[in-house]
């Protein structure tokens, strides 16, 4: 894969790189797979907050310990 950056970008990439002491690919790698992970967290939020307003049941926490015995 080649991804071109913007010359300010690469060289802002390489000085975090230095900074952690590790490579652009190795750090590039990480920040990709940071992304799709955190794309991934934000599409299953989706899907459940989606779920959750097709099927939503509202019960009120100090409703539910009332029920429990709990309050």
């Amino acid at each position: 894969m080649i991804v071109e950056l913007p010359e300010e970008v690469q060289s802002t990439f390489a000085t975090i790189a230095q900074e952690r002491n590790t490579t652009k690919e190795l750090l590039a790698k990480e920040a990709i797979i940071e992304w799709i992970q955190d794309f991934e967290d934000a599409r299953e939020a989706d899907k459940a907050h989606e779920e959750f307003m097709r099927d939503s049941e509202v019960i009120l926490a100090n409703d539910l310990y009332k029920d429990l015995g709990l309050k």
